[in-house]
């Protein structure tokens, strides 16, 4: 079960790094995001060791970590993140948000049955 959240969680993580979601160019896009004081990190392999005393002696402190290579950090200064990005290992260092979907958008909104296509496979279209 955890698994599948980490998975989700990364999958989540890396659409919002590349961009994909987040487009300010979609109309109708499907959230906002909320600038915050957190930053997500990623490393060329597992965090270092001392990364939690590394990111707290910056003024931050480490929310989560990932043996596969990400970290959120929160509390840091402009300064800190830029320093925080040169450190050895760090791949990348990233603003991080949250957002909202919009109302209608989800998955489980109730869909008019006169809008869904007629199917062949559809035992109520059969022929009496």
């Amino acid at each position: 079960m955890k698994r599948y959240l980490y998975l989700s969680l990364i999958f989540t993580l890396v659409m919002l790094l590349t961009g994909l979601l987040a487009s300010p160019t979609y109309a109708g896009s499907l959230y906002e995001t909320v600038p915050g004081n957190s930053h997500i990190v990623m490393f060329n392999n597992a965090a270092p060791r001392n990364f939690r005393t590394r990111v707290e002696s910056l003024g931050g402190t480490v929310d989560f970590t990932h043996p596969v290579g990400i970290a959120i950090v929160k509390g840091l200064s402009e300064e800190a993140v830029g320093e925080l990005g040169r450190l050895r290992g760090v791949q990348s260092v990233q603003e991080s948000g949250y957002f909202t979907l919009e109302p209608g958008m989800l998955a489980g909104d109730p869909v008019a049955i006169d809008t869904l296509p007629a199917s062949p496979e559809d035992p109520t279209l059969a022929a009496s």
